[in-house]
């Protein structure tokens, strides 16, 4: 036979195990971006990340490291937010030959200005393989260099 007491705790553990199953998501809902790159030939040689927060708040990404790409091609970022955890994918795009067109572009730089000052976990991801996985804390004068790995 059970006491009042067991009945009681049970009651609140089965209160306790309700609760936390219908508790609703904290990261709250999925936001996407997609950006396009400014092309340059500025960058290093390696292929690497260089992530600067200037003094407005704004992220500047430089994707270091490219190779085969011309003035017609395009760099392109899909970022996915979810809470504090984003998700970029690199998208390169293959643009018309064309005569005119100058083929010693090694870097693309995106602007993001939609981060709030807040410690992110990232995943940058180069056709559908995960390049590198780090955290970043968008904060004024805040740098990071990150080696990419394929």
């Amino acid at each position: 036979m059970l006491t009042t007491e067991i009945c009681v705790i049970m009651l609140f553990a089965a209160a306790a195990v309700i609760a936390y199953a219908v508790r609703p998501s904290s990261s709250g809902p999925a936001r996407q971006h997609l950006l396009a790159g400014t092309l340059s030939h500025e960058g290093p040689d390696d292929s690497s990340l260089d992530i600067d927060c200037r003094d407005d708040g704004t992220v500047t990404i430089w994707r270091n490291g490219l190779t085969g790409l011309t003035s017609d091609d395009a760099v392109s970022l899909a970022i996915n937010i979810r809470g504090f955890d984003i998700e970029i994918n690199e998208r390169i795009h293959r643009g018309n030959i064309s005569t005119t067109a100058s083929t010693d572009i090694d870097s693309a730089c995106f602007t993001i200005d939609f981060l709030a000052c807040e410690l992110y976990h990232i995943t940058y991801k180069i056709d559908g393989t995960v390049a590198a996985a780090f955290t970043m804390h968008v904060r004024h004068g805040m740098h990071r260099h990150v080696a990419l790995t394929r």
